[in-house]
């Protein structure tokens, strides 16, 4: 039996036709199980409802699950790793200039992990590229030709091309925004588009240079409270949706622990013997040490976790990084004699206590939003997050809103998978020093109002932890 998604709002219907009797509502991402298929109309049932009513839907309410291209080869490394030969984001003339050109390697793949394929697994991708593009000469050659006309060949995408040959894609939008009649933002409103719906991008972009600010547009389609919207969307605030499976579903809570491999630390964990002595003295946060050997005397410090999440990008422990830290930096004794928190202006005397770069990161939903796609990007580029959110203050975990019994915290955003327009979120917490996992919209959320950090780069990576030893991590 296949499976499919709601892309919006949608009411199910008695019999396949838009004036019978409606059944139930549907909101947008719910997974169904279908159960006939009578072409533009389906009959399914919800997945996950206790009461599974069956109803019907046409065809265009749905979004299903992506076919594999199998059009570009897959690249191969020797240490097993895969990825693809054409990247999503590599630009049409760089295929192009390599395709006339008798280079080797082609220039878009790096010279580290070219090194690392075999030289026969290296003429099967360099033939597999020219075989596929020369199999779909035609449809390439059309395309070109309707890029060119709009004046878009020197910026257009491997995805659009390949958008465009598949029927188009699934995305999502990171905030809520109309679709448009036109490219453009005067051209009139067909309807919204929220940031749970599933949209289908055609693969048409449109580049409009009399817009201030958003000039990148995409042709995309939403069926959405029974009616058929076909439009414009700002290209800017769509990321793609990845489709959910049944092992990393957010909405399954099973699917919490499967998600990253916490056998081994990706930053090195402070390890002072006074984090031990809060371990076992039962303390509720971890990170409340007494900062004897950094002061001079002795203090339960309750607002260490900026310092804990600098000496872990640092790699180093806390009571030396305080040490070292207050002999530079004029307010550092103050902070710790008064039991204070740390503001950025703090945090950054801290990173650059060890030489690490940084640069500041903010979200702002409606002027710089973020997403699990763009983030899982900024830590594919080597940069880690230094982030405020607010936790409870009981036990330290985030606590999704603000509210009486939450404060604001640091940590450190380690890692990202996105999933649908949702994802998992892999974070170093230093109240009790540890890494934990969470589903991403209650982490975005715990980000709330605070929304500034910094983005850091050069931090050192954990070495490896020892067989058998115990794992200082947990899910949420």
């Amino acid at each position: 039996m296949s499976t499919a998604r709601v892309r919006a709002t949608v009411q199910l219907m008695e019999s396949p036709a838009h004036n019978a009797q409606m059944v139930e509502s549907l909101g947008a991402g719910t997974p169904v199980k279908i159960l006939e298929d009578q072409g533009a109309w389906l009959r399914v049932k919800t997945s996950r409802s206790e009461h599974e009513i069956p109803g019907w839907v046409p065809r265009e309410a749905l979004a299903f699950p992506p076919k594999e291209d199998g059009i570009f080869p897959v690249v191969k490394l020797e240490t097993g790793e895969t990825y693809s030969s054409i990247p999503p984001s590599l630009k049409v003339t760089d295929v192009q200039a390599w395709k006339t050109s008798t280079a080797d390697k082609p220039a878009w793949m790096p010279e580290a992990a070219w090194g690392k394929v075999s030289a026969a697994e290296r003429k099967t991708i360099k033939d597999g590229i020219r075989s596929a593009l020369e199999s779909h000469q035609a449809e390439w050659n059309a395309w070109l030709s309707t890029v060119t006309a709009e004046g878009r060949q020197d910026e257009a995408r491997m995805e659009e091309w390949l958008a465009t040959l598949q029927g188009g894609r699934d995305v999502w939008s990171v905030r809520a925004e109309m679709i448009y009649a036109q490219a453009s933002q005067t051209r009139g409103h067909l309807g919204w588009a929220d940031v749970n719906d599933i949209l289908r991008w055609t693969g048409r972009v449109k580049h409009n240079n009399q817009e201030s600010k958003y000039k990148i547009w995409y042709e995309v389609s939403l069926y959405k409270s029974g009616k058929q919207l076909n439009g414009w969307y700002k290209g800017d605030l769509l990321d793609p949706y990845v489709y959910p499976t049944e092992a990393n579903d957010t909405a399954a809570e099973e699917n919490l622990g499967r998600q990253f491999d916490l056998g081994e630390s990706i930053l090195r964990h402070p390890a002072d013997p006074e984090i031990k002595e809060a371990i076992e003295k039962n303390r509720s946060g971890y990170q409340y040490i007494d900062v004897f050997n950094a002061l001079g005397a002795h203090l339960i410090h309750f607002n260490l976790c900026g310092e804990f999440c600098a000496a872990a990008l640092a790699g180093v422990d806390v009571i030396p990084f305080l040490q070292k830290w207050k002999a530079v930096y004029p307010d550092a004794v103050k902070i710790m004699r008064n039991n204070e928190g740390t503001g950025l202006s703090d945090v950054k005397s801290m990173l650059k206590l060890y030489d690490l770069k940084f640069e500041e990161f903010r979200y702002t939903p409606s002027l710089s939003p973020v997403s699990p796609t763009r983030l899982r990007k900024l830590l594919e580029e080597g940069k880690m997050v230094f982030w405020g959110v607010a936790i409870f203050k009981s036990d330290g975990r985030l606590s999704g809103k603000s509210t009486k019994n939450t404060t604001r915290h640091w940590i450190v955003l380690e890692d990202v998978i996105p999933v649908g327009n949702n994802g998992w979120v892999r974070i170093y917490n230093p109240f009790r020093n540890r890494e934990e996992v969470y589903v991403y919209d209650y982490f975005i959320e715990s980000v709330g109002q605070f929304g500034i950090g910094l983005l850091v780069e050069n931090w050192v990576r954990n070495k490896p932890v020892q067989a058998g030893a115990a794992p200082n991590f947990v899910n949420i």
